[in-house]
């Protein structure tokens, strides 16, 4: 139920078939599979599904309109005619985010991937593949196998993603089992390939942190000019301020890493956990210098706030619903948040026979990832692959003009992107003689 509520139906799916791969392959596990599979595993999947068949249960009954004002403790309460409508589209919008994380991965999707993996679950991986080598030949023993399949299909999930945004969310829970996994290599590993994990943590984490400070104090002071140059080309109109706390806590970590180092190197600790010593240390000491001294600059680079709460005011005007196409979940999260986007999918606004008529939604935000051009809407929607626009043509869209109130590069990101507002025209309708 917590995998389902919090990452989504992939990895309650990934959860569900490593329990059954479990009590069919490993034989400690076929022991208790008649007992799991009557009592604890029902009454998982049960838990797991209750808060979505309540979600689909009220978005498609009139109930929820008469059962909002009890569940706030107050019978007295003016009924809202618009709440079941509002969790249709809570509820559509949970069921396209997680129909968004399957399918085919796209290049772009396997490169970022691949660039993300290594440094995430660092230093992890290393282990759990030497591990892994180790253990080949008992790879279906009980201790072994209750973290390894689960980390095994929540690879193949991250593999299956075709969305670039939530890679993150899929690496995530597979820090736990490879912890597992690391925790049982530890005291397998032998002496040499410890020290070349070692000095590779120290040269590694040791530059970069140099790097951090080095560019700092260029971009703090104009010396070197070349660093300094550098910095301000990647931060056009950012205005440099020391923080005096957040100084003294990059100083205190730097200290602490070179006296973890003169321990390391000089002590030689025989404790098993050694060889994380220092790997864990340099990427807690990256992740603290990047977060104290370059916060605020990332904070500007990274922002949307420019962009989107000026928005608000747009969509104050005119209120109404918001349809979406090429932009992905954070962008959509921001806009929903900051400027109070209401954002449905496409294949909801169709007319129901039976069912009373729906406003035609008045604001379309779009995302292009087209070097080099401007938006073209009718080209845009063509090729679209978000899923706002399963079932749904680009005429349904534009069957009213359109009009483009701005397009802005996004503030950061190595390629191109675009995002672009719209509003629907009205179109005045020639009174009868």
């Amino acid at each position: 139920a917590a995998s389902l509520l919090t990452y989504g139906i992939p990895l309650a799916v990934v959860m569900l078939l490593a329990t059954l791969l479990l009590l069919w392959l490993v034989v400690p596990f076929r022991l208790v599979a008649g007992w799991i599979l009557l009592t604890m595993l029902p009454v998982a999947v049960l838990g797991s599904i209750v808060w979505p068949a309540l979600l689909a249960y009220f978005s498609h009954s009139d109930a929820v309109v008469q059962a909002l004002p009890l569940m706030e403790g107050d019978s007295n309460l003016p009924v809202d005619p618009a709440a079941s409508q509002k969790v249709a589209e809570f509820f559509h919008g949970w069921l396209s985010w997680n129909a968004g994380m399957f399918g085919a991965p796209s290049g772009e999707a396997l490169s970022q991937l691949g660039g993300t993996l290594p440094w995430y679950l660092w230093p992890l991986w290393p282990f759990v593949l030497w591990g892994m080598w180790r253990w080949r030949a008992g790879c279906r023993e009980a201790p072994i196998a209750a973290p390894l399949f689960p980390l095994l299909l929540m690879l193949l999930a991250s593999l299956c993603n075709p969305q670039t945004a939530d890679h993150q969310a899929t690496l995530t829970p597979m820090v736990l089992p490879m912890a597992v996994l690391t925790g049982m290599t530890l005291p397998m590993i032998r002496r040499n390939l410890v020290s070349v994990v070692d000095w590779f943590a120290v040269m590694i984490f040791s530059v970069a942190s140099l790097a951090v400070w080095a560019y700092w104090v260029a971009f703090m002071s104009g010396w070197p000019p070349r660093m300094a140059a550098r910095a301000e080309a990647a931060l056009p109109g950012f205005v440099a301020h020391v923080s005096v706390i957040e100084l003294i806590i990059g100083l205190l970590a730097t200290g602490a890493w070179v006296l973890l180092v003169v321990w390391r190197v000089s002590r030689r600790p025989r404790p098993f956990w050694r060889p994380m010593a220092l790997s864990s240390g340099g990427m807690v000491l990256t992740w603290l210098l990047l977060m104290t001294l370059w916060l605020p600059a990332g904070n500007w680079r990274k922002s949307y706030q420019e962009l989107v709460i000026p928005t608000r005011a747009l969509f104050a005007s005119q209120p109404g619903c918001v349809l979406h196409a090429g932009a992905d979940a954070g962008e959509l999260a921001l806009f929903a948040y900051y400027a109070g986007a209401r954002f449905v999918r496409l294949p909801d606004l169709r007319q129901q026979d039976d069912a009373p008529p729906k406003p035609v939604c008045p604001w379309l935000l779009v995302a292009d990832d087209t070097p080099g051009t401007p938006i073209n809407l009718p080209d845009l929607l063509g090729r679209a692959k978000n899923p706002s626009l399963d079932g749904a043509t680009p005429a349904e869209i534009l069957a009213q003009p359109w009009q483009s109130l701005w397009q802005r590069q996004r503030p950061f990101g190595k390629t191109p992107h675009l995002l672009g507002l719209y509003r629907r025209v009205p179109v005045e309708t020639p009174a009868r003689p």
